[in-house]
């Protein structure tokens, strides 16, 4: 479907919960909602395939975490055996998936499976995150690998980083040939934090080449060099919004046409009547841009969707 401003928004990106069991120190200024206010999967798949009537379809499966979501294989299968589904993703920190699991995503045909991982160093992992889960990260990683499943590895751009934390994951990545993106961090909530740029990152490789082909569904920009395959999201110094293809539906039923954004309606009371007139307007009525340069945003990722 086109917006107003003649963009084609085939993306969603659905939260199927907000919880997760990682404390991230730049995402976790929160308080967790009660089950009963979470959309029910027969309600998201209801969305879902209203959704794609409307032309959208592709889709991103996150959260909060979302396989701290109990049965959410199932509504993976569900939803990727949607009439007009053409594509399910997912992003996960990695630490709740077992090997049963990926190898039921591998049945299922997930197309994708973005990781989060800032460092791999040990310490700094568990001092991000709370949770010493860095080696069963990489673990689930390299099976995933393994069994063919299609990695990408994201990893949020902080300041405190270190030039040697940034290098390990791009030899990392080209080693197991899996792509690396860099997030520039968003000022959310009460994220205040300084974080690093791509110029940072592109001055620590050599003979490095813009890479022309395209390694999914969103904005990324990729470059390759001789340390490996890196990728840029850069949603305030690389803006693209006059690009933007996606929609959020929060875990709690509000479609939001823009992250920053808080234009939208909360669409979980009309799912068994006027749906399809609801999210049109929602959608066409999309902001042509953000202000993120300007101002931070009063909410949380989780809270959001990430």
């Amino acid at each position: 479907m086109l917006d107003q401003y003649n963009r084609n928004i085939h993306y969603m990106r659905l939260s199927i919960t907000d919880r997760c069991n990682y404390r991230c120190s730049y995402c976790k200024s929160f308080t967790p909602l009660e089950h009963k206010d979470i959309l029910s999967y027969e309600e998201i798949l209801k969305i879902c395939t209203c959704a794609i009537s409307l032309g959208i379809d592709t889709f991103k499966v996150t959260g909060g975490e979302p396989c701290a979501r109990l049965d959410y294989l199932s509504f993976i299968q569900r939803l990727k055996s949607l009439e007009g589904c053409k594509k399910v993703t997912i992003t996960t920190n990695g630490y709740l998936l077992e090997k049963e699991d990926l190898d039921t995503l591998k049945k299922v045909d997930i197309d994708g499976i973005n990781v989060s991982i800032d460092t791999l160093d040990s310490e700094h992992y568990r001092l991000l995150t709370q949770v010493d889960g860095i080696e069963k990260v990489i673990s689930n990683v390299l099976y995933a690998k393994k069994i063919g499943l299609y990695i990408k590895i994201n990893c949020v751009l902080l300041d405190e980083l270190s030039e040697s934390e940034i290098l390990d994951l791009i030899h990392f990545g080209k080693r197991h040939d899996i792509p690396v993106r860099f997030i520039e961090l968003m000022p959310m909530k009460d994220n205040k934090r300084a974080h690093r740029t791509k110029k940072d990152v592109l001055q620590l490789l050599s003979n490095v080449q813009k890479e022309e082909k395209e390694y999914g569904n969103g904005p990324a920009c990729y470059y390759r060099s001789d340390q490996g395959l890196v990728g840029f999201i850069e949603p305030i110094h690389g803006k693209f919004c006059d690009s933007c293809n996606r929609i959020r539906l929060t875990s709690t039923g509000f479609l939001k046409a823009c992250l920053f954004h808080k234009d939208g309606k909360n669409i979980r009371k009309y799912i068994d009547q006027n749906l399809e007139e609801v999210m049109r307007e929602v959608i066409y009525h999309k902001p042509q841009a953000h202000d993120f340069e300007k101002r931070m945003v009063g909410m949380s990722m989780s809270e959001i969707g990430g």
